[in-house]
């Protein structure tokens, strides 16, 4: 269990978060929505021990912590997969899923080929061990990173945007994988704008909006246009103006301030309102 208690950060003129609590559960696929500038990013941040909070706690269990480090998150079990990819391109894929870690007094690259190996058929990953990373596709990169998170024995695995690089097969192997991890009780917050792939995927789902924590649900008992309006505040309807029954009658400059008022709605539609009316 990862607990979130009223957690601030703020920035000069920015309030990133503002008093959030929030709980995430052992062994499920908990989404976090929110448009850009919600704060998703930040609360993955502090959680990881990238950035520290100004107020607040973090507590995995039992232990509560009021300022975490990178190595204190990594002790507890967290391993993020941010949307850019974090391997060493020269090194093979073993060596990048062992990096920085020693077996014995000297390096044994055998062994570590082998500990690959064996972690690729648990998983059922068809993944050559020995091979450059700079060679394989974006979804075997993405397969090499949840590998160095399995193999630090992750509990908590954060995945931001993890489907944007991948074709629709992709997507569902990546799936398959979150569901296998969840069988073995890994906690998968899942950050995404694509609301089909939210419903596919996870149990519950919490909102951010402007730095607050607005709620969490469960996904069997929403749907897409609550979300929308949990994300945004209000209801979202059609945003171009109506169209006139006879556009002959109307003078030129009615159709220019029509027209006008069109580009500007669909200039003032932020990127995460345009992916969630997507999916």
């Amino acid at each position: 269990m990862l607990t979130l208690k009223n957690v601030t950060k703020t920035y000069p003129g920015v309030i990133a978060l503002n008093n959030v609590s929030m709980e995430f559960a052992g062994g499920e696929v908990h989404a976090l929505l929110g448009e850009n500038g919600a704060g998703k990013t930040t609360l993955i941040k502090i959680i990881s021990g990238a950035i520290q909070p100004d107020s607040g706690t973090i507590a995995f269990g039992d232990q509560i912590y009021r300022h975490m480090t990178p190595n204190l998150a990594i002790q507890n079990g967290v391993a993020v997969m941010y949307q850019d990819i974090n391997l060493v391109r020269p090194l093979s894929v073993a060596e990048n899923i062992f990096l920085g870690r020693r077996f014995g007094k000297i390096f044994n690259r055998a062994r570590i080929y082998e500990m690959a190996r064996k972690l690729f058929t648990e998983y059922g990953f068809d993944l050559d061990p020995s091979i450059s990373v700079s060679k394989l596709s974006a979804a075997n990169l993405q397969l090499v990173e949840i590998c160095k998170a399995i193999s630090n024995d992750a509990r908590i695995m954060i995945m931001d945007e993890p489907t944007a690089p991948l074709a629709t097969n992709e997507v569902d192997l990546l799936f398959s994988i979150i569901r296998r991890l969840k069988e073995k009780g890994v906690t998968v917050i899942y950050i995404s704008h694509r609301l089909d792939e939210v419903f596919s995927i996870a149990d519950r789902i919490s909102i951010l909006r402007d730095g607050c924590y607005v709620s969490t649900i469960k996904t069997a008992e929403t749907n897409r246009a609550q979300l929308i309006n949990k994300m945004v505040g209000r209801t979202l309807s059609e945003s171009f103006p109506p169209e006139p029954t006879n556009w002959g009658k109307l003078s030129s400059r009615r159709i220019i301030l029509l027209v006008t008022a069109s580009r500007r709605s669909i200039l003032n539609c932020t990127a995460a309102r345009y992916w969630a009316l997507l999916g």
